[in-house]
Order: structure tokens, then sequence, then C-alpha cells
């Protein structure tokens, strides 16, 4: 019990330094194309560990939000994928601006789900719901908080919520069926669920 408690304490470090890093490049504000402060300015000025900000840097950099060039240092990437501030929660956000916020959720999203296929965990009950939108996003928040690192499950959750006060679902097509995607992650076929999950992340899908 102690040891599970103490794996999944490492990834609340990582989500908060990255929340934090992300927070000060808004706050600054930092424009795509600019350079970071250095890991030693960054760990003066969050007050954490050099470590620490080296993960969530390298965690930005996975997002693709940061890139950073040999010699040169890291800088905020351009175009500036939509990771999500703090101060934006609960605020309307233009529809162009949602269908980035968009790509966001669903790259969680597959990352929680292709983590937990691969897992040897059992499936969570979930109840049918009316709608494709419906049924998707409760069978990822279901999912996201049986995945050991919660990182993903907490930027989806962000991104869920920020996307439903904005009704972005609302009239939003589908690529395909429910039960298309329903049936192989019950069958936890992996290379057919990757095929449906980027089926999502189509511009325009």
């Amino acid at each position: 019990m102690n040891t599970n408690k103490h794996i999944k304490s490492i990834p609340r470090m990582f989500e908060q330094v990255t929340q934090q890093i992300v927070d000060h490049i808004d706050s600054t504000p930092l424009e795509p194309g600019q350079k970071l402060p250095t890991e030693r300015q960054l760990s003066e000025l969050l007050q954490v560990s050099r470590s620490s900000v080296r993960e969530g840097i390298k965690v930005l950099e996975l997002l693709r939000f940061l890139e950073s060039k040999q010699g040169e240092g890291t800088f905020v990437a351009s175009p500036q994928p939509y990771i999500i501030p703090s101060r934006v929660i609960n605020k309307r956000i233009p529809t162009l601006e949602l269908d980035h916020y968009f790509q966001v959720a669903v790259m969680c999203a597959k990352t929680i789900v292709i983590s937990f296929l691969k897992s040897e965990e059992f499936l969570p009950d979930h109840q049918e719901r009316d709608s494709f939108w419906e049924n998707f996003c409760q069978l990822v928040s279901s999912l996201g908080k049986e995945i050991p690192n919660p990182y993903f499950h907490s930027l989806w959750e962000e991104s869920y919520q920020l996307l439903l006060a904005n009704h972005f679902f609302e009239g939003k097509q589908q690529p395909f069926e429910w039960s298309e995607l329903d049936t192989a992650i019950q069958k936890r076929d992996l290379q057919e669920t990757i095929y449906l999950l980027d089926l999502l992340g189509i511009e325009g899908a």
C-alpha cells in the first residue's frame, strides 16, 4: 500500500511543476519562439529543485509545447500547442482555439486508453449514455483514474471541462459509431483502438 502511494506521489510533482512552467510562460508572457529562463533560474523562480524543472520541461517537450535546441536553450514552440493555463478555466474561448484544446484532449485520451489496455486491469463498469461524446468522455475519465501516472488524467479532465463549459460537443459530428470503439476496447484490440482514436484527432472529423 505504501509503495503504491510513493509511486503515485512522483507524477504529482511533475504535474505541479509542469503547470507552474506553463503559467509562467502565460503570465510573463513568452511568445512562441521566445527563450525560457535556464533550469537554474526556473528552479529559483518556482522554488523547486532543478531535477523537477528538468522533468517538467521534458513533459512539455513531449506535448510539443516546448522545444530544446542544443547549445541554445529551451524555447516556446511555434506554432504553440494549447496547454491549459489555470486562469482560462471557465472562460469563454473562441471556436478556433477550442479546436486546439480538443486536440490536446484527444492526445490525452489516446495516452490514457492505450496505457490502460497495456495493463492487466479490469475494465471498469460504465453506463451507456445517449451520445457518442458522452460515452467517450465518460470512458476516458473512468480509465484515467486507473492508470499509474495521473498527469494525463488531470490534463484530460481540465481539457474536457473547458470544452464542456464552452458547449464544444453540442452538434459535433462523430467520426464512427460508439459501438466500434467500445468493442475494440472490450476485446483489448490495441491496433483497432489506436486506429479509431487517431480518427478522433483528424481536423474536421
